[in-house]
């Protein structure tokens, strides 16, 4: 991905690992969408594997934003892998998997990302603000940047949607090193539309970046 993610970060480096967290109030699929179209049309190749939405989920809201999965589907530009039938048949089996078996999944895909020079963006929901899962826990133990979406702290705003913040993780070994994990990037606030989202500083929602 040669654009940014978000603005206040630098582009997304090839075999680098991303943890998105966000919650029920304030959704990070839009960085999803965003990522998707970002690398699209950059003529990169992406592999979308979808849990929650199916591909005329993802088709419709991509073609607010001028961007055509069909073509990319036909091209094997984009490879679209639907999980919803397997969270679905597991959820009426109500069988769950434990959360160590999923992290040594996700830690077998994140290798072979590395060992093919790609990135890899993970979006985990977090159920209840500030106590993550365990798994969850695992994921931002093992990742080079944690990207947290969360509601607007002053409640509902037509103006702003929600806020972004980030801060290196465990395998961005110099960043984290230098400020122990902690220090995050300045907030900044977005507001959503139909063609996709509009960012800005905190407390400047006239202002576009």
């Amino acid at each position: 991905m040669l654009a940014p993610l978000i603005p206040s970060l630098p582009y997304v480096p090839a075999r680098n690992v991303i943890v998105i967290v966000d919650q029920l109030e304030s959704s990070a699929e839009f960085l999803l969408h965003r990522a998707l179209s970002l690398q699209l049309k950059d003529g990169l190749p992406c592999t979308l594997v979808a849990t929650s939405n199916d591909l005329a989920h993802w088709s419709s809201i991509s073609a607010r934003s001028n961007l055509a999965l069909a073509g990319y589907l036909s091209s094997k530009a984009l490879v679209f892998i639907d999980g919803t039938a397997v969270v679905s048949a597991r959820a009426r089996e109500n069988t769950k998997e434990p959360p160590l078996r999923l992290f040594r999944f996700a830690r077998a895909v994140r290798a072979l990302c590395i060992q093919n020079n790609v990135a890899l963006i993970m979006l985990n929901h977090t159920l209840v603000p500030d106590e993550p899962s365990q798994f969850l826990r695992d994921l931002m133990q093992s990742c080079h940047l944690i990207i947290s979406v969360t509601p607007f702290v002053s409640g509902r705003s037509g103006a702003v949607s929600g806020e972004i913040t980030a801060r290196p993780g465990p395998l961005n070994e110099d960043a984290y090193r230098k400020n122990d994990g902690q220090t995050e990037t300045p907030v900044l606030q977005y507001r959503l539309t139909d063609s996709g989202a509009v960012f800005f500083d905190k407390g400047t929602a006239g202002g576009v970046l």
